[in-house]
């Protein structure tokens, strides 16, 4: 149980920092550009909501993964026992 919870953490770190690699992305565009356009604009905006909706998928898969690992189970299926 610790070694998954351990493994998850890891992974979940790794894949996090990964996204400090657009802060060096953004500088360079907008440095290219002479300013921020609207292209950029949108461009960026648009890698944000991503940004969001794939950690907001990470953090439901994390729950998941933790509810089966612990063997929490629904009041259902308490009641039936």
């Amino acid at each position: 149980m610790k070694k998954m919870f351990a493994t998850l953490t890891i992974t979940l770190m790794t894949l996090l920092g990964g996204f400090s690699a657009f802060a060096a992305d953004v500088s360079s565009q907008v440095a290219a550009d002479g300013g921020a356009g609207v292209g950029i604009t949108v461009k960026l905006l648009l890698q944000g909501m991503l940004g969001i909706f794939v950690v907001m998928g990470l953090i439901y898969l994390v729950i998941v993964l933790l509810n089966k690992a612990t063997g929490n189970k629904s009041k259902s299926e308490k009641e039936e026992k």
